[in-house]
């Protein structure tokens, strides 16, 4: 399961759809996002997003999954979970593009693996390894 660092943008504390969302629903909608490959998709695993995602909350991962879907915020296909409009969301850096097995039987995909930038040893991030001297300047 990926693992990816995403932004949350302050108008979706008001987004109509996401507020009539139970709390837990919420949250667990907002972490999908850091599970999902970068056009969206996520396993459809209840038992391994409730250990990563909402490990000691008394909830029903199923439950919740339908309660997002219902609001049209993820869909649900095959053994997958996609949000459909993370791609457009979120600032997708193609140097670190992350794909998963599911991407290649998308047809509404967004990136595929002729997007992928290659990374040059000046455009790392500084989590990538650099000194504390080079992040910093020194």
């Amino acid at each position: 399961m990926l693992t990816k660092m995403r932004g949350i943008k302050p108008e979706i504390w008001t987004d109509s759809k996401f507020v009539r969302l139970s709390p837990l629903a919420r949250l667990l909608f907002i972490g999908l996002w850091n599970h999902a490959c970068d056009n969206g998709h996520v396993e459809d695993d209840a038992v391994e997003l409730k250990i990563r995602l909402l490990p000691l909350d008394n909830c029903d991962i199923n439950a919740l999954l339908d309660e997002i879907a219902a609001t049209g915020q993820i869909e649900r296909t095959d053994g997958w979970l996609k949000v459909p409009k993370l791609p457009v969301h979120q600032r997708i850096d193609l140097r670190y593009l992350t794909l998963c097995a599911r991407c290649a039987d998308d047809p509404e995909t967004v990136f595929s693996d002729a997007d992928k930038r290659v990374r040059t040893t000046g455009a790392q991030r500084a989590h990538d390894g650099h000194p504390k001297e080079k992040v910093r300047g020194r």
